[in-house]
């Protein structure tokens, strides 16, 4: 029931506060907790994101799995995988998409194949609690828009990681902490990473993007930077600036 909840209140805040459309919403199911409650588990949060309407990538681990969405005049793909996973029986199974599933995947030929303008790739790697991706993380993302992906939008640290341009891409390396709330205040600072992409641009970066920062206050419950104490304040936005060099928090 708890689970259920929770997922209900996902989807009414960014329905709600944030004005997006349900029909545009799609969700990654590739992650390490996926398998934790086994296959009935997996099977459940799978029903209820389908009771609730939600799109959801992750649980194929070939081209099938690439979810595509029109936005104006660009049709978008959106793939999903996991770098970990906890549960060693479910991962015998090949229930999600692991790293291991992409090696061989060409996103260039897939994105001519299907005709797409962009490809999103929502990867769930990296170690928790860690700002600053590992080499072995830098190269899966050069891996990946070598093969074609055109925005890496990553999870898993709980932590907010820097941006990186990468030839003709752009990888967020982590999106920091959203719906689960631990003791350090530095997963407490998280945010939303919007992009925009001019399809025809001749020169130059297509991509142009912004970071809305927020500081999590309690379960679900968020406050804009400006809004808090002083202290506070100078602090997270001191971490921010190591974290993004070039912003002005």
């Amino acid at each position: 029931m708890l689970y259920r909840e929770l997922l209900k209140k996902i989807t009414a805040s960014l329905i709600g506060l944030y004005k997006i459309q349900k029909e545009k919403l799609i969700f990654t199911i590739a992650n390490n907790h996926i398998g934790d409650f086994s296959k009935t588990g997996y099977e459940e949060t799978k029903k209820r994101l389908q009771v609730l309407g939600i799109k959801y990538v992750g649980d194929k681990t070939d081209r099938d799995n690439i979810f595509t969405i029109q936005v104006k005049n660009t049709l978008v793909g959106v793939f999903a995988f996991s770098q970990w996973l906890n549960s060693f029986e479910f991962e015998k199974s090949d229930e999600i998409c692991r790293c291991k599933h992409i090696e061989k995947m060409d996103f260039h030929k897939i994105k001519k194949e299907k005709q797409l303008d962009l490809m999103i790739i929502l990867p769930h790697w990296g170690f928790e609690f860690r700002h600053f991706p590992g080499s072995e993380t830098v190269q899966m993302a050069k891996t990946l828009i070598e093969k074609g992906a055109d925005i890496i939008a990553a999870s898993h640290p709980h932590v907010l990681g820097p941006i990186e341009k990468i030839n003709h891409g752009i990888c967020h390396y982590s999106l920091g902490n959203f719906f689960s709330k631990t003791l350090h205040y530095a997963t407490h600072l998280t945010g939303i990473w919007t992009v925009s992409f001019e399809q025809n641009i001749r020169e130059g970066n297509p991509f142009a993007y912004q970071l809305h920062p927020f500081y999590m206050t309690s379960q679900n419950k968020f406050v804009i930077l400006e809004n808090l104490p002083a202290q506070l304040k100078l602090k997270l936005l001191k971490r921010l600036s190591l974290i993004y060099p070039k912003s002005d928090g």
